[in-house]
């Protein structure tokens, strides 16, 4: 009987080695993606803070490109 309780208990200690095996590389994993999600909110984060100002000049250059148009148009007109 005796015996069998450390059978159980050495495959015991074997099974949470595993575990904590396990739960260290899922605890990897979860840091590298929380690293990984980081990096993607500052990306975000400068693509947004770029966007505004490129939408403004796309604007401004397709208000040029109207006057532009308008303008030929008022001088072939004359």
């Amino acid at each position: 009987m005796e015996e069998i309780l450390k059978q159980i208990l050495a495959e015991m200690q074997d099974i949470k080695k595993e575990m904590k095996q396990r739960f260290d590389s899922v605890d990897e994993q979860f840091t590298e993606l929380n690293h990984k999600l980081e990096v993607i909110r500052e990306q975000t984060a400068a693509n947004s803070e770029i966007h505004s100002p490129v939408a403004d000049v796309q604007k401004q250059v397709d208000d040029l490109a109207t006057d532009v148009k308008l303008i030929k148009r008022a001088i072939t007109n004359q």
